[in-house]
């Protein structure tokens, strides 16, 4: 994906896809990974467009916070399964905490910050970054909104069991988050000043990320699944890993349940044709 661009132009600001270099001593829940839920089965290959402008923006708003960063891009393998976001999110934490990272931010690929003001730093409580969008005037959609971009330490990750893994197609992952925020008792912090702004690519939909019919089923036993449904019976195959020079891309299986699978839909008049055959 774009190698040879990312590598020309941020040449000049680092070497390593971490920075500062490992040797340095960095403080506690200031290792950050970066991890964003990817795919593109787009002819047009908007989502890599995306991937190329966050990278563009953030990466030396990040040098010039001074520090450790690395971004995991987490790409479902797959394009005729539905995406699961919360799954990949999973994932990329199991990934970046094996590799030694404390601060976790879950970002969204077409969110690009306004003002490198705004720290990506972990704290003890849960952080909602992407509470105001341009595109929302600004504002959170709703009282209980929590996507997007978000920020936990690993302690506290850990402690929610992650994201649910059986949110199929769009949307529930975030507001099955937000439950499980409030069953463990945390306190969610979503600052507002000039500082905290974040605009949004603009894009058409998602093939292949329909609506998640079950998503509103699945939010009512929220809390009843969060000891069971997450990190603890996180399953995935990785199919290869990319390390490329400022990002690390892994493609993934992320084990899509056979009992979630459709048949294909068989068109009417051929129907009708085996229908005919089968009487004869």
């Amino acid at each position: 994906m774009f190698q040879n661009f990312t590598t020309e132009y941020f040449s000049k600001f680092i070497s390593s896809s971490y920075f500062p270099k490992q040797k340095c001593l960095v403080p506690k829940n200031k290792h950050v990974a970066i991890i964003i839920p990817f795919r593109d089965p787009t002819s047009t290959q908007d989502r890599t467009k995306h991937l190329k402008w966050l990278l563009l923006y953030t990466i030396p708003a990040l040098i010039r916070q001074n520090i450790h960063f690395r971004f995991y891009v987490i790409n479902q393998g797959g394009h005729f399964r539905p995406f699961n976001r919360g799954k990949l999110l999973n994932i990329g934490f199991q990934e970046a905490a094996n590799d030694g990272f404390d601060c976790f931010f879950f970002h969204d690929v077409d969110l690009v910050l306004e003002d490198d003001r705004n720290l990506y730093l972990c704290s003890r409580y849960p952080r909602h970054y992407a509470a105001h969008i341009d595109k929302w005037n600004y504002k959170p959609l709703y009282n209980n909104v929590f996507g997007g971009i978000v920020s936990f330490t690993k302690e506290t990750f850990l402690k929610l069991n992650g994201y649910s893994n059986q949110y199929w197609g769009w949307g529930g992952e975030d507001d099955d988050l937000h439950v499980r925020l409030r069953e463990v008792g945390y306190t969610i912090i979503r600052p507002y000043d000039e500082t905290s702004k974040y605009k949004m690519i603009s894009h058409g939909s998602d093939k292949g990320n329909e609506q998640n019919p079950r998503r509103h089923t699945l939010l009512g036993t929220a809390s009843k699944r969060l000891g069971s449904d997450g990190l603890s019976d996180l399953t995935y195959k990785v199919l290869s890993k990319d390390f490329n020079t400022f990002y690390l891309n892994i493609t993934v299986d992320p084990h899509y349940p056979i009992t979630n699978f459709s048949p294909p839909k068989i068109p009417a008049d051929e129907e009708k044709q085996n229908e005919t055959e089968a009487d004869a």
